[in-house]
């Protein structure tokens, strides 16, 4: 099963993602948002708290075709300004191992972060 998206509101309320055309990422309420949570089979894989009012949700899939197949991850973090610099906080969950890295912020030189290239098989 897929790793799906769970936004938790500050008012207790919850969206879950829904495929692609119904409670889309684009829906999500971020002045409301508490807590964004990554999750396979009910089960939990990664959460990340909004405590300051500040913070912007950072979420992202990304596939990447490896010798051994295509390899999906998720970026999932936050970031916020501070006397007028960039901060974040990004973690790596890798879809296939549910494995977490915390990488800290945004990098050129990391290949998760590489503009994505389409194969001849993706362009439409």
């Amino acid at each position: 099963m897929p790793i799906q998206w769970l936004a938790h509101y500050k008012d207790g309320s919850d969206l879950l993602q829904h495929g692609e055309t119904e409670n889309k990422y684009t829906d999500i309420d971020r002045s409301n948002l508490a807590a964004f949570s990554l999750h396979r089979d009910g089960e939990i894989l990664i959460t990340i708290h909004f405590d300051r009012p500040e913070q912007r949700l950072i979420h992202r899939r990304r596939v990447y075709v490896l010798p051994t197949g295509p390899r999906a991850f998720h970026l999932v973090g936050w970031q916020r300004t501070i006397a007028g610099e960039n901060v974040q906080s990004i973690s790596v969950l890798d879809e296939d191992t549910g494995k977490v890295d915390v990488i800290g912020k945004w990098s050129e030189n990391h290949f998760l972060f590489d503009a994505v290239q389409l194969i001849p098989q993706e362009a439409a």
